[in-house]
C-alpha cells in the first residue's frame, strides 16, 4: 500500500534499480498503459533531496528526471487517463500536493492546503484524495484535460493513520493504522465515500 520504507530493487531484463542509480528510490506510480514507472530517488552523494523520475519499465533507456528542485518532491502519481501528475513537494516549507499535466509539465496547481502527502487519484480521476497527518482529505478537481480543484474535504480521522490506499475499483478506501494501545497495525475501509464527499460538497452547489 505505502511506497515509503522500502527500496526499489525491481529487476528490468535483469537490472536491479540500484545498478542503475546509487541512493535511496522509492516507487510511485505506473502509466496507464503499464510502460513507465513515476519514482522518487534521492542521491546519496548529492544534496540529498527527492527529486521525481520517470524509467520505462523495458530497462533499455536510462530514468529521465521529470521534477527537480532545491526542496524535495515525493509520491508521484500518474492521474488514471495519463494526462496529470500529483505529487507532494516541500517548496513551500512543509509538504503540499501538486498536480501538473503528463508527460509535457505545465502550471503547477495546489491541491491541497495546510499541508498534504501521499496522493491518490480516484479511479475516474475526478477526484484526489491525500493524507495530513491523521487525516485523509478529498478534493474534486474535474479531471479532464483541465483540472479545476475545489476545497479539500475532510473524509476521514483516526489516531495513528500510517498509510492508504484506493482499490482499483475506486469504491473502497483502505486504511492502515495503529491500533489503540500501538502493539500492532490495523486495517479499515471506507466505504460509500463518493456518498459523504456528495454530502460535504452538494451537485447543485
Amino acid at each position: 500500500m505505502e511506497d515509503d520504507g522500502c527500496f526499489l530493487h525491481q529487476v528490468f531484463l535483469g537490472r536491479s534499480m540500484n545498478d542503475v542509480y546509487r541512493g535511496e528510490q522509492y516507487a510511485g506510480s505506473l502509466t496507464p498503459d503499464g510502460s513507465t514507472l513515476a519514482f522518487y530517488y534521492s542521491n546519496w552523494e548529492g544534496a540529498g533531496a527527492f527529486d521525481i523520475y520517470l524509467m520505462e519499465i523495458t530497462g533499455e533507456a536510462e530514468p529521465q528526471v521529470l521534477i527537480s528542485t532545491t526542496a524535495n518532491e515525493v509520491h508521484p502519481q500518474i492521474s488514471p487517463d495519463g494526462k496529470w501528475l500529483a505529487y507532494a513537494s516541500s517548496e513551500s516549507g512543509q509538504f503540499e500536493v501538486y498536480a501538473q499535466a503528463f508527460p509535457t509539465l505545465g502550471e503547477k496547481i495546489p491541491l491541497s492546503r495546510d499541508g498534504g502527502l501521499q496522493p491518490r487519484w480516484s479511479a475516474n480521476g475526478r477526484e484526489l484524495f491525500y493524507q495530513n497527518g491523521d487525516a485523509i482529505f478529498v478534493v474534486d478537481v474535474g479531471g479532464g484535460d483541465r483540472l479545476e480543484p475545489g476545497t479539500p474535504q475532510l473524509l476521514y480521522e483516526a489516531d495513528g493513520i500510517q498509510s492508504y490506499d484506493v482499490l482499483p475499483s475506486g469504491e473502497i478506501i483502505v486504511v492502515q493504522r495503529i491500533a489503540s494501545g500501538g502493539r500492532h497495525t490495523e486495517l479499515e475501509l471506507i466505504l460509500n465515500w463518493f456518498t459523504e464527499l456528495e454530502r460535504l460538497v452538494p451537485i447543485d452547489q
